[in-house]
């Protein structure tokens, strides 16, 4: 089990890894706040995995770390913890559309000030039931901010990345799932099945949607096989087919000039069209034309 525990983490590392890549690459061509937020959160978790396969395998195959370094790691995986929860806070009121003003800053490091305070005051001698406690407070904490933001993200004004909103979905999900990590602590058994593979497998999971969603939509918008901008076709989750028929309409083409050009029928047409307006919030096609027009011309 403990080989098996431990190529699986570096697996999940190796997979995680090639998502932040995806993640830089996504930043690098947006250059926009919500994705840089997101690379930061990828960034924090990888070396948070990082931290925890390195200890488990230290304890494992190598001779135990001395207190000094153990210390030394803990202090590291407390801040690095701390931090994921102010980012995740960050990005998920950015997501829902609520500003992120200074005092709503100043609150959303209520939560990881806390969490730091609890683990630092107690490192050196924290039990195991203590180590479950703040495991499930802390996983809960993530779930909650998540649900909420994915119960206002309907009600926000403009576009949000596909791939966040998939992330969304995703880790309310996987957070909620990880609260019943922690159950193990109070009944003793805090060894790398309770500790290592639950982030591994939240880790590698979410790597492999990360992944998924690149290549399902992003891939082909970054080769430039569509005629309209890769962000608009990704903020608003335009389909292969969505997109023939905004080019179509760009053309000035009427609905039954996008059925012959498509060979589909009219009220496929229409259908499309009403699923287009729906994602990008436009009333009509004049709308729709605008806002391509703006992410060709963002000046």
């Amino acid at each position: 089990m403990t080989i098996f525990l431990l190529w699986f983490s570096v697996f999940s590392f190796t997979v995680f890894s090639i998502a932040l890549v995806i993640c830089i690459f996504r930043y690098i061509r947006s250059r926009r706040a919500v994705q840089g937020i997101y690379l930061l959160i990828v960034l924090v978790f990888d070396l948070w995995l990082l931290i925890f396969t390195y200890l488990f395998f230290t304890d494992v195959y190598l001779r135990p770390l001395s207190p000094g370094v153990r210390l030394t790691l803990g202090l590291v995986r407390t801040f690095v913890s701390g931090t994921i929860l102010f980012l995740y806070g960050e990005l998920v009121l950015r997501l829902a559309g609520r500003r992120t003003t200074l005092p709503v800053r100043l609150l959303l490091l209520v939560a990881p000030g806390i969490y730091c305070a609890v683990v630092l005051s107690s490192l050196r001698s924290i039990t195991f039931q203590l180590v479950g406690l703040v495991t499930i407070l802390y996983y809960a904490y993530l779930a909650a901010l998540g649900l909420y933001a994915n119960l206002l993200r309907k009600h926000r004004q403009g576009p949000v990345p596909e791939n966040l909103r998939v992330f969304l979905w995703f880790s309310t999900v996987a957070f909620a799932v990880l609260i019943l990590s922690g159950l193990p602590y109070f009944f003793g058994h805090a060894g790398g099945l309770a500790n290592v593979l639950p982030r591994a497998a939240l880790c590698f999971f979410w790597g492999v949607v990360e992944i998924g969603v690149f290549f399902r939509r992003g891939y082909q918008a970054e080769r430039g096989d569509y005629p309209l901008h890769p962000d608009f076709l990704e903020d608003f989750g335009i389909t292969p087919r969505e997109s023939e028929v905004i080019k179509l309409v760009c053309e000035g083409k009427t609905i039954r000039g996008i059925s012959d050009s498509l060979f589909v029928a009219e009220k496929t047409v229409e259908t499309h069209l009403y699923n287009i307006y729906r994602k990008c919030g436009c009333r009509n096609r004049v709308e729709l034309i605008n806002m391509v027009r703006r992410y060709l011309s963002p000046d």
